[in-house]
């Protein structure tokens, strides 16, 4: 399954253009390995040969696939031009590596691009938006059931996302696992956008319940049609903005 959303108007101005790509049993399943190196850039053939498993080399590059196709679109220019250009705002010093804040230079000049990436249960999901440079950009894909053991509760949500997850308890007992996921996409979503991760910061300490630069990513809303039992969610922030 290969399905993409076009942008639309936000908090931000224009949202991201979104697509989500069934790794598994989609088109790109079938493409030979050699052809998805073919088509990355060295710094991620690195970071590819760093994966032990197999399934998990594959999804990476497939990931990286869709996500430089989908940039390359939205700039208009051939994929193989983009390099690879992560910025960490955690880890010292400017220069670039191959964690944090994704982005990509053409000519070594870095081009106006937010774009995220998230991969769960052979699925991959990529956002993108060119042509502001403050814009920073985050987007999460999960399964529901993963985030449904005991204890979660307890060290991923702050106490207002807590008690927002008993409120609903009352009124939709069986809607709650898919409640209790959202939170938490929309928690990555954040953290990615920030280009931070949870560094420093447990999930515990990141509210989401009514953050404006995050919405949840659902049929109803004029989201993807996700696959059965996912939830997700994108970020869309100002580079001042937290």
């Amino acid at each position: 399954m290969m399905s993409a959303h076009p942008p639309r108007d936000g908090p931000h101005g224009q949202q991201p253009t979104l697509r989500l790509v069934d790794a598994g049993t989609g088109p790109l399943a079938g493409m030979p390995e050699a052809e998805l190196l073919d088509g990355i850039d060295v710094q991620e053939r690195t970071r590819a040969d760093r994966f032990h498993s197999d399934a998990a080399r594959r999804s990476f590059l497939i990931g990286r696939h869709v996500q430089r196709t989908v940039a390359a679109g939205l700039l208009g220019v051939a994929p193989r031009t983009l390099v690879s250009s992560y910025r960490c705002p955690v880890c010292p010093g400017a220069a670039p590596s191959d964690h944090g804040v994704p982005g990509y230079t053409v000519q070594g000049r870095r081009v106006p691009l937010a774009v995220s990436l998230s991969r769960s249960g052979g699925f991959v999901l990529v956002a993108a938006v060119a042509g502001d440079p403050m814009l920073r950009l985050g987007v999460d894909l999960e399964r529901i059931a993963a985030t449904g053991f005991d204890g979660f509760d307890d060290v991923a949500l702050t106490a207002a996302e807590r008690a927002a997850v008993r409120a609903f308890s009352v009124l939709s007992a069986r809607g709650v696992p898919r409640r209790r996921a959202q939170l938490w996409t929309r928690k990555e979503a954040l953290v990615k956008a920030r280009g931070t991760g949870f560094a420093g910061l447990g999930p515990s300490a990141v509210d989401v319940l009514q953050h404006p630069g995050i919405r949840n990513l659902t049929g109803a809303d004029g989201g993807l049609p996700l696959p059965a039992g996912f939830v997700a969610a994108v970020a869309v922030l100002r580079e001042d903005s937290r």
